[in-house]
C-alpha cells in the first residue's frame, strides 16, 4: 500500500526546492559572468581582430596566455571557494568552565509584578545556576532609575562559596547547571600570561581571549548550544558556527572563513585581474578600429571590397569591443576595490565581520574574577556595583564613547603585516616560521599563488585559538577592568578562595541599601535593608 505525502509536506518541499534553487541562482550567475565575456573577448578580440584582420600573431599569443592563464586560476579558486564547507567548532576543545549565562527568568517576572504593584525594591534570589544575563532582560525593566547612593565597600574576608565540582560536565545541560571555579581553571588563565614580560608575541595556549560582551562569560551560541570560539559567529544561512567566519557570500553559496579564505582572496585577485586585463585589450582594440583601419588586399575589386569590410566591422565589432571594455571596467572597479579591501583586512588580520560591524572587543578576564561577577549577578550590574559586570545599557554615554574609541583601536589578533600575510596565505601553523633562503621564498610564493594548496593548519587547535598581541591584550584586559567591572586598573573583586570561612551574612555580593546573606540552600538572597540611614547623595 503506497502512502501519499500529505498537502501540507508537499508543500513544504516545493517550498524547499524552490529555496535551494534561488540560493544557487547567484552561483550560477558567477560561473556565466566568467565564462561569457572570456568567449566574447578570445573570439571577437583575440583571435579575429588580432589574428584575422591585423596578422599579429606575437599579441595574440601573449594575449591568448595571460588570458587564459588568469580565467583558469579564477576558475580554480572560485571551485575551491564553493567546495570546502564551513568548519563547526571542535566541541571537545571547549574550555572548562564554559557554560549558558541564562537570565533568571523568576526574578525578572517577580521584578515585574512588584512594579506593577508600585514596589521598586524587589527581593530576589540569585543561585550559581541562574545568573543574570542583563542582554536578555526587557529594557522597560531596566528603566527605572535606582536611588542615588555611596559607593559599596566590599568586606575584608572573602565571600564563601559553595563545594567545588571537580568533575567536568559531560553535556552543554550540565554545564549550564554546573559551575565550578577550581585550581585548574585558574593555573591555565595564569599559564597565558605567565610567559616571558619582555616578548611582545603571545602564542596560542588553548586558552579564549574575547568574552561575551553582555555577561563577560565565555562566548556562548544558544542556536547550537556550544561554545563559540574567537572570531567564530553564527551563520543564519547555514545554519552552523563558522571558525573564524569573514562573511556569508552568495555568490559562493557559501560562508568564507578559516576554512576557505585564501581561495576566496585568490578569486576576487585574479577575477580583477583578468576584468582588468581584458578592459583595457577590449578598449584598446575599440580605439584602434576608428585610427588604425585594418589592411585591405590591393585588386580591382578593393573599393567594393573595403566598402563592404568597413560596413560590416562597423555595424558589429566597434560595439562589442566598446561593450567587452564597459563590461570589464565594471567587474574591474566592483572585484577590485573588493579585492583591494580584504588584502586590508589580511595586512591587518581582521575579518569582514570585525572591521566592518566593529563590535566593541571586550578582554575574557581570569576564572576568579568572573565568579565574582556571576555572584555578583544581573543585580549588582543594575546598580553598578563595582565588580560586577556592566552591559552597554548600563553604561554611562562618556563611557560607551570611551570604550568605543580605546576598545576599538586594540586589534590582539594583529601580529605585524609580514605575519597575517603568512598566516592566510600559508596558514598559522607556519606564519611564524620565517624562510631561511630565496629557494624557500620562491617554495612559498609559489604555494600561495596555487589555489589546490591548502594552507597548514595547528595540528588540533586551527582555528579555534590564536597567537596574539601580548602588550595589546593587557591594554584590552585594563580597558575591561575599568570600564565594565568599574575598578581601576589592576585593582581586582574580592578572592574567592575556598580555603576562607566567612559568615552567612559577610562577604557577599554588596549592594548598596541592601542586606545580603547566603541562605541553608547556599544562595544569595538580596533584599531591602532594615536601615536607610546609611544612604548619601554623593556622586
Amino acid at each position: 500500500m503506497s502512502v501519499h505525502p500529505s498537502e501540507g509536506e508537499a508543500s513544504n518541499h516545493s517550498h524547499d526546492t524552490v529555496r535551494r534553487i534561488v540560493k544557487r541562482l547567484p552561483v550560477v550567475g558567477a560561473w556565466l559572468l566568467l565564462f561569457i565575456p572570456s568567449a566574447l573577448f578570445i573570439g571577437s578580440v583575440s583571435v579575429y581582430e588580432v589574428l584575422l584582420q591585423r596578422h599579429e600573431v606575437g599579441r595574440f599569443l601573449c594575449q591568448v596566455v595571460i588570458y587564459t592563464a588568469l580565467l583558469f586560476m579564477s576558475i580554480i579558486s572560485f571551485s575551491v571557494a564553493c567546495a570546502r564547507r564551513p568548519i563547526r567548532p571542535d566541541k571537545s576543545l571547549t574550555p572548562q568552565g564554559a557554560r549558558p549565562l541564562k537570565p533568571d527568568e523568576g526574578a525578572v517576572r517577580s521584578q515585574h509584578r512588584q512594579q506593577r504593584n508600585g514596589r521598586i525594591i524587589p527581593r530576589i534570589t540569585i543561585t550559581d545556576a541562574s545568573v543574570g544575563d542583563d542582554d536578555d532582560i526587557p529594557l522597560r525593566l531596566l528603566r527605572p532609575a535606582a536611588p542615588r547612593r555611596s559607593p559599596p565597600s566590599y568586606s575584608e574576608q572573602p565571600p564563601p562559596i559553595a563545594e567545588e565540582g571537580q568533575v567536568e560536565p559531560q553535556s552543554a545541560e550540565a554545564r549550564g547547571n554546573e559551575y565550578r571555579d577550581d585550581d585548574e581553571d585558574d593555573s591555565e588563565d595564569r599559564a597565558l600570561l605567565a610567559k616571558d614580560e619582555e616578548e611582545n608575541v603571545g602564542m596560542a595556549a588553548g586558552q579564549p581571549l574575547m568574552a561575551k560582551l553582555g555577561t563577560g562569560g565565555h562566548r556562548w551560541c544558544r542556536k547550537c548550544d556550544g561554545w563559540k570560539p574567537d572570531r567564530c559567529h553564527h551563520c543564519r544561512a547555514c545554519g552552523q558556527c563558522v571558525l573564524k567566519m569573514d562573511h556569508h557570500c552568495p555568490w559562493l553559496d557559501n560562508c568564507v572563513g578559516y576554512h576557505n579564505y585564501k581561495a576566496f582572496m585568490l578569486f576576487v585577485t585574479y577575477a580583477a585581474l583578468m576584468a582588468g586585463y581584458g578592459a583595457s585589450q577590449a578598449g584598446m582594440e575599440a580605439y584602434r578600429f576608428f585610427n588604425e583601419p585594418g589592411p585591405v588586399n590591393p585588386g580591382p575589386y578593393a573599393a567594393g571590397e573595403m566598402d563592404e569590410t568597413w560596413e560590416t566591422r562597423i555595424s558589429f565589432l566597434p560595439v562589442l569591443h566598446m561593450l567587452l571594455a564597459i563590461v570589464g571596467g565594471t567587474l574591474t572597479l566592483a572585484v577590485g576595490v573588493l579585492a583591494a579591501y580584504h588584502w586590508y583586512l589580511v595586512l591587518n588580520n581582521r575579518s569582514t565581520l570585525e572591521d566592518f560591524f566593529r563590535n566593541v572587543p571586550t578582554a575574557l578576564l581570569d576564572s576568579e574574577t568572573r565568579g565574582v561577577v556571576e555572584e555578583l549577578g544581573a543585580r549588582g550590574s543594575r546598580y553598578r556595583t563595582p565588580g560586577a559586570w556592566r552591559p552597554d545599557h548600563i553604561l554611562t554615554r562618556p563611557e560607551r564613547t570611551r570604550l568605543r574609541r580605546e576598545a576599538r583601536a586594540i586589534n590582539v589578533f594583529d601580529m605585524g603585516w609580514r605575519y597575517n600575510l603568512r598566516s592566510v596565505m600559508l596558514g598559522d601553523a607556519v606564519a611564524s616560521a620565517p624562510p631561511g633562503s630565496w629557494k624557500q621564498v620562491a617554495h612559498d610564493v609559489a604555494s600561495a599563488a596555487w589555489p589546490l594548496s591548502r594552507p597548514r593548519m595547528k595540528a588540533a587547535t586551527g582555528g579555534h585559538y590564536f597567537d596574539y598581541d601580548k602588550q595589546g591584550l593587557e591594554r584590552l584586559k585594563s580597558v575591561t577592568t575599568e570600564l565594565r567591572l568599574g575598578l581601576k586598573p589592576g585593582a581586582l573583586p574580592p578572592s574567592r578562595s575556598s580555603g576562607h570561612s566567612t559568615p552567612q551574612n559577610v562577604g557577599g555580593p554588596h549592594v548598596p541599601g541592601y542586606h545580603v546573606e547566603r541562605n541553608n540552600g547556599n544562595q544569595w538572597t538580596i533584599g531591602e535593608s532594615e536601615s536607610e540611614s546609611g544612604g548619601s547623595d554623593d556622586e
